[in-house]
């Protein structure tokens, strides 16, 4: 004979969470169990997902991948099915928290209010961080400008030639490489290019210039 065992309980779905994050990070439904027949698929999905900048990346594993392109909460659910069809679910919520790379200040020639040479250093004053995930940009217009690596953790100097004489005025952001819309708050520096050269005297009292008194 056969013995026919039915199993009609569901499985219990465990999404994990509340996640808090502020970088890609992976969701964790281990703790899902079904003490019968056991659960063979796990099926994951964003049912709250604003503006579609969330995604998930191998959504049919125990342990997706979830990464977005702006803060905001997500909420992202688990369904988990056992061998005899029987399935449940369950969500959790994403709050993602990235902040961009902060630039406190620039100067000019270490703050200088003058110089008579266009080609100048700019330092790039900011808080330590991975130089390899962030970069920065450099104009005289502002907004504009490519996007160029850092080489140091904390601080910057980098050289720039201005665009001739009188006020300059020097703007400078940066950003974070992984997630681009990440972008400091711009900061500026204005240095006056004097490039005049000083006039000789031409008339010079000759008694004076005899007794060697100017």
């Amino acid at each position: 004979h056969f013995d026919l065992w039915v199993d009609a309980t569901p499985p219990v779905a465990d999404a994990g969470g509340p996640y808090t994050v502020s970088d890609t990070t992976v969701l964790d439904g281990t703790a899902s169990t079904d003490t019968l027949s056991g659960i063979v698929s796990y099926s994951w999905s964003l049912v709250y997902n604003p503006g579609g900048i969330g995604m998930l990346t191998n959504e049919s594993t125990v342990t997706p991948t979830f990464s977005a392109t702006a803060n905001g909460v997500y909420t992202a659910r688990l369904e988990v099915v056992d061998n005899a069809g029987n399935s449940a679910s369950n969500e959790a919520t994403i709050t993602f928290n990235r902040a961009a790379p902060s630039l406190s200040s620039i100067s000019i020639n270490g703050g200088a209010s003058y110089t008579a040479d266009t080609n100048v250093q700019v330092t790039l004053n900011f808080t330590a961080g991975d130089s390899s995930q962030r970069e920065y940009r450099i104009a005289q217009t502002p907004g504009s400008g490519a996007w160029q690596n850092l080489t140091n953790a904390s601080g910057e100097s980098v050289s720039f030639a201005l665009g001739g004489a009188g006020d300059q005025t020097v703007y400078v952001a940066m950003r974070d490489k992984s997630y681009a819309n990440y972008v400091s708050a711009e900061q500026s520096d204005t240095i006056n290019v004097d490039v005049t050269t000083p006039d000789a005297p031409t008339n010079v009292d000759s008694d004076r210039a005899e007794a060697g008194v100017w």
